[in-house]
């Protein structure tokens, strides 16, 4: 390993620890104890599983997975007790014996251990899976581990099993289980709105992520904000507690010229019991930079804002490119690293391109060198490339290394783009604020879940990051039967107006880019599918026009007025242009009709016609919307009052 990543994963106490006395209580956790095949503590789980002496490390028991039809039977399993707001780490030895899976590139699929938690009522909640699982042929024992987002306050039961992640097929063997709390620093992190904690003026949120102390009432915990000021003297505010943390609204211009640090702490019980800092720089001239993120959270390229609409790619020749270049998507996305052939190929078609940088720490050996040569040969000055691409739903296991990642990149890149990583827990956001500079969350929610999905991952992101980061979200357009996978199989892709309803509510919850997954999945993986490529992919390239017809609002750089919706399901956001037109969008996040109003913080004299949607009834400073289901609608207004 990169002895830099190695350095930041052995400094694992840095982000997180587990301390004496906190190990949770397992019955027979090495499976030493066993009668008759069966484990004491554990139950005995389907045909394909059986505990075994000798098949554990060293010759002690263990549990063995034996098949050669890949199931979903029950697996042997045992309930624990586990207390909601905490974290926890999960771990096991695990080893194969010649064990196929479905995806063998995936980290997590192969023998591993599963963490479930579920309501009073036996609803599913959550769960985690510990990586890397063991597939193939091992020849050695090795550790598969992760962490839990906080638990869930509404968790009642939670249940631990060995797991074969992927429908295995084959034998695989699993010992020594571990469940240990995790103990987070009071205050973890302390971040800004402003890109890179540099600004010229204006007003700067300063936020931190706080895991407020089990040693006092929290009402008693005060967070305060300190920096330098223009004197020279250290001013202290008090920080505004938010759900994840708190924030602080503070002018620049009261700062010291230069750089120093910004520190949040928290008090309690007269003493100082967390605290962390940031470097802030109160700079004249912010520096030159080839792709950067403005104050409105706009992606700006060679001085213009771009709004990157795109797609996830595999790799692509110079047909598929041409092909992909007469859609209305202006970009692609992860998964590829093209040499600088293919790269002069995309930007000859108009393309730009988020490179991928995505942490692998099991691939450090053949993966990082040659990724950190095209970066610093030819990635870093190639006039397609926006961003780099960081994360693809990563655990908190990846922290550690995913933070030194990052460091390393800027070292490579000169700091001359931002970095863009991809989360799927929600909860977890504000652990990974130093990781990226921009966030992207992928709900899709077809067909098993309601749309409204789509709106709850925008907000859980933007609380867990304080608002204080751009967001490239990342909506759905592939149907889950596609990616073969046999528990998938039929389910189908999202009709046009779904695919529009959740490009528009991404927007509408605040998304500043667009990257939908995925283009392998239409191109290369629709055989067997009812839809076949023609008629999804105009599907989706017509959701995406209705989106690049207004990219110019999109990136309009005005003051919007404020809005507030009568009715949380309908998600709304406004823009301003230079002539001072005001663009209101707003969305039904459901599949029933909804009747809601807009009261806005500024009165017109006039509204003009939607060019798509039903237009609300219009009062000066309120709309009032009767939208059907999933509908959605841009007005304008102009004259302001």
């Amino acid at each position: 390993m990169n002895s830099k990543l190695n350095l930041a994963v052995a400094a694992f106490g840095a982000v997180w620890s587990s301390t004496a006395g906190t190990y949770v209580d397992i019955v027979n956790p090495g499976f030493d104890t066993i009668e008759s095949g069966v484990a004491t503590g554990w139950a005995k789980g389907s045909s394909a599983w059986r505990a075994e002496r000798g098949a554990g490390v060293n010759g002690s028991g263990g549990f063995v997975y034996d098949t050669q039809v890949a199931q979903h039977g029950p697996r042997p399993s045992q309930a624990i007790k586990l207390k909601p707001g905490r974290k926890y780490r999960i771990s096991a030895k695990v080893i194969a014996d010649g064990l196929k899976v479905d995806r063998p590139t995936s980290p997590a699929q192969g023998m591993t251990l599963l963490l479930s938690w579920f309501d009073a009522s036996g609803k599913w909640l959550g769960e985690l899976v510990a990586a890397p699982g063991a597939k193939g042929k091992t020849d050695e024992w090795q550790s598969a581990s992760g962490i839990t987002p906080d638990i869930p306050t509404n968790a009642v039961r939670f249940t631990l099993e060995p797991y074969v992640c992927g429908m295995g097929v084959g034998k695989g063997r699993i010992d020594d289980v571990v469940v240990e709390a995790v103990e987070m620093k009071v205050v973890e992190t302390v971040t800004s709105s402003a890109y890179r904690g540099e600004a010229t003026e204006g007003t700067v949120r300063f936020a931190a992520a706080i895991n407020w102390s089990d040693d006092f009432p929290k009402e008693e915990q005060t967070p305060y904000f300190i920096y330098v000021g223009k004197d020279g003297s250290h001013t202290e505010v008090k920080g505004e507690k938010v759900p994840c943390g708190a924030i602080a609204e503070l002018d620049i211009s009261a700062f010291a010229e230069g750089t120093n640090d910004v520190t949040c702490i928290v008090r309690a019980g007269g003493k100082t019991i967390g605290s962390a800092k940031m470097a802030f720089a109160h700079l004249r001239e912010l520096p030159k930079r080839r792709a950067w993120i403005d104050a409105k959270k706009r992606l700006i390229v060679d001085g213009k804002p771009f709004f990157p609409l795109g797609l996830y790619t595999g790799s692509m020749n110079e047909e598929k490119i041409a092909a992909y270049a007469r859609s209305p998507f202006n970009c692609v996305g992860p998964y590829t690293t093209p040499n600088k052939e293919m790269l002069d190929v995309y930007d000859r078609y108009g393309l730009k391109i988020i490179y991928s940088l995505c942490y692998a720490p099991e691939r450090e050996a053949s993966y990082f060198p040659n990724l950190r040569t095209k970066v610093k040969t030819f990635a870093k000055d190639h006039p397609a490339v926006i961003g780099w691409y960081i994360c693809d739903e990563p655990t908190l296991g990846r922290l550690p290394g995913l933070l030194a990642w990052r460091k390393e990149i800027e070292e490579l890149d000169g700091g001359n783009y931002p970095i863009w990583g991809c989360l799927c827990v929600c909860s977890d956001t504000r652990h990974f604020l130093d990781v990226f500079d921009v966030l992207g969350v992928d709900p899709y929610p077809i067909p098993t879940r309601s749309v409204a999905r789509v709106t709850e991952f925008s907000r859980e992101a933007r609380d867990g990051m304080f608002d204080t980061k751009a967001m490239w979200n990342i909506p759905q357009a592939f149907a889950w039967g596609w990616l073969g996978r046999r528990e998938n199989k039929g389910q189908r892709a999202p009709t046009k107006l779904e695919m529009a309803n959740m490009f528009w509510q991404m927007i509408a919850g605040g998304a500043n880019g667009l990257v939908a997954y995925s283009y392998s999945q239409i191109s290369d993986k629709n055989e067997d599918i009812d839809d076949k490529y023609a008629p999804f992919w105009n599907k989706v390239c017509a959701a995406a026009a209705e989106v690049r017809a207004y990219e110019r609002v999109l990136l309009a750089d005005g003051e919007p007025p404020t809005l507030q919706a009568s009715d949380s399901r309908l998600v709304c956001r406004a823009w301003r242009d230079e002539g001072d037109r005001v663009y209101v969008l707003a969305v039904n996040s459901t599949e029933l009709p909804l009747k809601a109003s807009v009261t806005l913080s500024e009165g017109f004299a006039k509204m003009l016609h939607p060019e798509f949607g039903p237009a609300p009834v219009f009062k000066e400073k309120c709309l009032e919307y009767d939208l059907p289901s999933m509908g959605y609608v841009m007005i304008r207004l102009e004259g302001r009052l």
